[in-house]
């Protein structure tokens, strides 16, 4: 079983929870972010069945912002998320042309506070 990992400071102003090829380009946005004066991290889940819900409660738990990076239309991720944890994430950096994640491109949407926002 692979365990959820979180990247950067533990404590942090914003967490962004991804999963799948959105690592490195999420990585990448971390560290730009929090060399610039931000604080930001990311928690990553390699596996999402069966789904680590424990480790995730406990790391999401005390997050003051949440944001979903993830390349489809839906926001898989998150909806599995609020399904087994009861957290819910309102935010999310969703990308589904086909092209993939830049941390340009994650810096940008968080900066423009361009979000796809669930209301279910």
């Amino acid at each position: 079983l692979w365990q959820p990992e979180l990247y950067g400071p533990e404590s942090a102003d914003v967490t962004f929870v991804a999963w799948g090829s959105t690592y490195g380009p999420l990585r990448e946005a971390v560290d730009w972010l929090n060399d610039d004066g931000a604080s930001a991290n990311m928690l990553h889940l390699s596996q999402v069945w069966p789904f680590p819900d424990q480790q995730v409660r406990e790391i999401l738990g005390d997050s003051r912002r949440i944001i979903g990076v993830e390349s489809n239309f839906n926001a898989q991720l998150a909806g599995l998320i609020r399904e087994t944890t009861g957290i819910h994430i309102e935010q999310n950096i969703l990308k589904y042309d086909g092209r993939p994640f830049s941390p340009n491109y994650i810096i940008q949407c968080l900066e423009e506070e361009r979000f796809n926002v669930q209301t279910i």
